[in-house]
């Protein structure tokens, strides 16, 4: 998927610690499922244990899911990263994946026939902004 090409899916959230942004390719505005999805991952990303220097930042991955709405542990990479160093990108992108992971391991609520549209999605997680419910 090229960035460029995707759309950007925002809507607050009502937890403190949020996944900042989703992006897939031409998703329609109507689509309910990017603001399940969020809350859905943000259960699990724990970065409590995360240097200042990583909670400051904001990391964007690139994941890849099966038909069951479950993340392909192979097709994670880091696409972006913004306020931190090299090191600390690579602590945050590690615990961005975790949590993508730990929470998907019975699929996300992801509608089925819409599989084309969220099968690989960019993902922003972004502790700094958690006072604005983790949105840029």
């Amino acid at each position: 998927m090229r960035m460029g090409h995707a759309m950007t899916l925002a809507a607050l959230l009502p937890v403190p610690m949020a996944v900042a942004q989703v992006s897939a390719p031409a998703v329609a505005e109507s689509e309910t499922w990017p603001a399940r999805l969020r809350p859905a991952i943000s259960r699990c990303w724990n970065v409590a244990g995360l240097s200042p220097e990583a909670r400051a930042g904001s990391v964007t991955l690139s994941v890849r899911f099966d038909e069951a709405a479950r993340p392909l542990p192979d097709s994670f990479r880091r696409v972006g990263y913004e306020r931190m160093s090299e090191p600390a990108a690579q602590e945050a992108y590690e615990a961005a994946r975790r949590a993508v992971i730990r929470c998907g391991t019975q699929g996300y609520d992801l509608p089925p026939e819409k599989h084309a549209l969220w099968k690989e999605l960019h993902l922003t997680f972004d502790p700094g902004a958690a006072g604005e419910g983790g949105m840029r």
